[in-house]
């Protein structure tokens, strides 16, 4: 997972790698001059994909790929897309990138195994704000922060579209009950771990909720102590 730290003299991120279980970290990357908000590993190559919300200068955002999460990023521009949000590698090494246009639209778009530019992808649902994409080990998971809103409080449940990414084809729809704003989340066979970020009532704890996957509903257990501000999520396992 990658955590950044903005050092204000510099208008820089660092994106830091942790070990498991890990409080200090053990590697930092640079991310000059960019706003790094999601991270995902291709578990081909070990290469590590940012992406960058927007930028100092052209204030567009962009996709970071470091080699072997080493280094210097190469930086990829994609057509029409303003902010760059989340993003997620399948298990072949395809890279999958939502975020919104110029005109605030949602957009989906995918960085193929061996290829130099992305190939926008029309899914057939309609996102409203952008969340989490993550491969789900058969499916391209693709969130949305404000699936709908709750009659009963005016605030958002969130959601999980399970998709075949580039095929753009949504072949299901996981409805996270009783949250506000997951922004992101992890999958583990029956079981997705999010982060519900509650922005819209003072009166909501923070929290990390569970649910079943893909089934959905509301959560079957929920972390409180010590959360503020959960943006992301990750599973490490432990090592052998």
């Amino acid at each position: 997972m990658c955590s950044s730290d903005l050092n204000e003299e510099t208008a820089n991120y660092g994106i830091l790698e942790y070990k498991h279980g890990g409080t200090k970290p053990i590697a930092t990357l640079v991310d000059f001059d960019e706003f790094a908000v999601s991270c995902s590993v291709d578990p081909k190559t070990g290469n590590l994909a940012v992406t960058n919300l927007a930028a100092y200068g052209s204030g567009l955002g962009t996709l970071a790929v470091y080699k072997h999460a080493k280094g210097s990023a190469r930086l990829y521009s994609i057509p029409k897309m303003a902010a760059v949000y989340f993003c997620g590698y399948d298990d072949k090494g395809n890279l999958f990138v939502d975020g919104k246009g110029k005109q605030g639209e949602f957009q989906f778009d995918e960085l193929a195994k061996g290829q130099n530019s992305f190939k926008n992808i029309a899914l057939k649902v309609t996102v409203i704000f952008p969340g989490d994409v993550v491969w789900d080990g058969k499916y391209v998971a693709v969130g949305d922060q404000e699936y709908q809103i709750v009659p009963s409080n005016g605030e958002y449940d969130s959601a999980i579209y399970r998709t075949t990414g580039a095929g753009g084809k949504t072949v299901g729809t996981t409805v996270l009950g009783d949250s506000n704003d997951v922004v992101g989340f992890a999958i583990k066979g029956k079981t997705v771990i999010a982060t519900d970020l509650s922005p819209y009532s003072f009166s909501e704890p923070n929290n990390v909720p569970f649910y079943n996957y893909p089934a959905g509903g509301n959560p079957t257990k929920i972390l409180t102590k010590g959360i503020d501000q959960p943006h992301g999520v990750a599973l490490s396992a432990a090592p052998k």
